[in-house]
């Protein structure tokens, strides 16, 4: 059977396309903030984009979050890509993608894989490192293809010089390990914040994620703002 073709979706707030906000703070206050906007610069897609900020407590967090992919297994990800921009940051952070999983089969979560660019140039991932991390351009991450690591440490995994390729860390974890549904909001997940001193004043934007499953069409999401109507021409009268 052919891969159906790749499919393009409009996610803005007169369709969010699935995607629902989490947001909360691992401390005490929450300054975290998440909205579609217009920009900034020239976006991959569309008009605009999707921007986080977590605000004076680096300790919030603002997830954006998808059920879409819930119940598949991490060894048929094909594809797993991102474009993000930064405006502001404290320690070389972005907006990252992680997948809640399951690895035992029971539908709850029982780990969390990391993909944070801060993590991809040749000082963290040598054996397949992308661009540093920049402020004021836009920069897409191929994520299937970097340096992951797992809450729980899987394969010796972990954030800095401890990441993994993403093969090394799936032959880590049992076979039948998949995305967890993770209840109603889903275990694909954009996510900023909850790092107290790294994400202090963070502002940044995402967009153009595409996510490509064995056997089904390859996904993307294009963030944009809702167009701006055009004024209706005024008809001059006839003398």
């Amino acid at each position: 059977t052919p891969t159906p073709a790749p499919i393009t979706l409009t996610v803005s707030p007169s369709n969010v396309q699935g995607w629902a906000v989490q947001t909360g703070t691992c401390d005490v206050a929450n300054t975290s903030t998440g909205t579609f906007v217009f920009g900034p610069a020239t976006p991959p897609l569309g008009v605009g984009s999707f921007r986080m900020t977590t605000g004076t407590d680096g300790n919030s967090f603002f997830i954006y979050r998808n059920t879409a992919f819930d119940g598949v297994l991490t060894s048929q990800l094909t594809s797993l890509s991102y474009s993000t921009y930064v405006t502001t940051y404290i320690d070389s952070q972005a907006i990252a993608v992680n997948l809640r999983i399951d690895t035992d089969g029971d539908n709850i979560p029982d780990d969390t894989l990391w993909f944070e660019p801060a993590y991809q140039d040749a000082t963290y991932f040598p054996s397949n490192p992308q661009a540093t991390l920049i402020t004021g351009s836009w920069q897409t991450w191929n994520a299937l293809a970097g340096g992951w690591y797992t809450d729980n440490g899987a394969a010796g995994s972990g954030p800095g010089t401890n990441v993994k390729s993403l093969a090394t860390i799936l032959a880590a974890l049992p076979a039948g390990t998949k995305i967890a549904p993770n209840g109603a909001l889903g275990g694909l997940r954009l996510y900023s914040g909850c790092g107290p001193g790294s994400w202090d004043n963070f502002d940044g934007n995402v967009d153009a994620l595409t996510v490509g499953v064995t056997s089904a069409a390859e996904t993307t999401y294009d963030f944009d703002a809702d167009p701006i109507p055009k004024p209706t021409p005024t008809q001059e009268p006839t003398q």
